[in-house]
């Protein structure tokens, strides 16, 4: 989806409130139905926009949601990297999973 591929090139470039933008765009067009990887990686990519801005409460929420609908998906490796981002997001709060 070319909304989420936007936000991450704004993640790369540290501007946040784009990202943002571009992400709430995501969501917005997202299919319903059979999308469960697409709809982890809109919320992964939220958690790290959020982690970027300095958010780290809109991160972990974000992260934790990434985490939760991934769970029970096939791609594996989104599963792995959405709980690696929870797990930064806590450290840098201070918490421990």
């Amino acid at each position: 989806m070319l909304w989420a591929e936007l936000a991450f090139a704004a993640i790369l470039q540290s501007r946040s409130r784009r990202g943002l933008i571009f992400l709430e765009n995501a969501r917005r067009s997202c299919p319903e139905q059979d999308a469960a990887a697409l709809k982890g990686r809109i919320h992964s990519l939220s958690a790290s926009l959020h982690r970027v801005a300095g958010n780290l409460r809109k991160a972990r929420s974000a992260s934790e949601k990434a985490a939760e609908v991934l769970d029970g998906c096939e791609e594996s490796y989104l599963t792995g990297s959405a709980y690696s981002m929870l797990g930064h997001i806590l450290a840098a709060l201070g918490r421990s999973l």
